[in-house]
């Protein structure tokens, strides 16, 4: 009797390290050709600070969510459009894949297990705080919504002001410094911002009433 419980017990044991490890196999077979997810949640920390982003090839100033106004928020969704969840993280799925350089063919298979990942993982705000501190804004010359700010309007950007974050992404393919075509191209997006209903005609009338940035040094 001894004999067969201990034949048993064997037995068990084999067949759940069976499981497990076939478990984990799949495991890999799903994500071993991923980005590195733990990489991304450096891109959301808890507090502001230095961290790589393999995509931008340098280190860039990543800040929490909590330090996102709401006026970075509502202009980043004038430019790219209110998402749901799924939505917003497949944005970013995209923005991973693409710069490891994967096979064309297998760029949306990626992007969508990836998308499976981050929202099991992450929470929009979180999702939201990667997005914009690993976005290369190429007006400016710079990655990330902090030092972008910093470089347009010399100030963190939680204190970013309405028409000042409307600045940032509405120059956004603004290839050569223009400081004219710059205000249009910014009163314009305040305009698109209102028939978003993001912001009402007056508060769009009080931002185009300011100036631009501070002239560059």
């Amino acid at each position: 009797m001894r004999v067969v419980r201990w034949t048993l017990g064997v037995i068990t044991v084999l067949f759940v390290v069976a499981v497990l490890g076939r478990m984990a196999w799949s495991y890999y077979i799903y994500t071993g050709d991923l980005p590195n997810i733990d990489e991304l949640a450096q891109l959301a920390p808890k507090s502001k600070s230095m961290v790589f982003d393999p995509c931008a090839g340098h280190t860039v100033e990543a800040i929490p969510p909590s330090e996102i106004n709401e006026n970075v928020r509502k202009a980043n969704w004038a430019k790219e459009g209110p998402a749901s969840d799924s939505d917003f993280a497949m944005d970013v799925a995209v923005e991973r894949v693409i710069c490891t350089f994967p096979p064309p063919e297998e760029l949306i298979s990626r992007s969508r297990r990836l998308t499976h990942h981050l929202v099991k993982r992450f929470t929009p705000e979180q999702l939201l705080a990667i997005h914009l501190n690993s976005f290369p804004f190429v007006n400016l010359r710079t990655t990330g919504i902090e030092s972008a700010s910093e470089q347009a309007f010399h100030k963190p950007a939680s204190k970013l002001e309405l028409d000042e974050a409307a600045y940032i992404f509405a120059t956004l393919d603004l290839e050569r410094p223009n400081p004219g075509v710059a205000l249009e191209l910014r009163n314009g997006f305040l305009d698109i911002m209102v028939q978003k209903q993001l912001i009402t005609a007056q508060e769009a009338a009080i931002a185009k009433a300011r100036p631009g940035p501070p002239a560059q040094k």
